[in-house]
């Protein structure tokens, strides 16, 4: 599958939302926190301990 093909596939499935209100920012840090520890295990010990609000501070 070409990229062309691929993005045309992405847009049929997927919106592209701006995350500009407290609510879409706290989502997006709540689902970034658990790919990051949960998924991947790139955050442990404190950094991970510390919730999906410590990946705020972290940026």
């Amino acid at each position: 599958m070409s990229t062309s093909q691929l993005s045309d596939h992405f847009h049929n499935y997927f919106e592209i939302i701006p995350a500009r209100t407290p609510d879409l920012l706290e989502r997006i840090f709540r689902i970034r926190h658990d790919v990051y520890c949960r998924e991947f295990g790139y955050l442990e010990g404190e950094a991970c301990a510390g919730g999906w609000n410590m990946m705020i501070m972290m940026l």
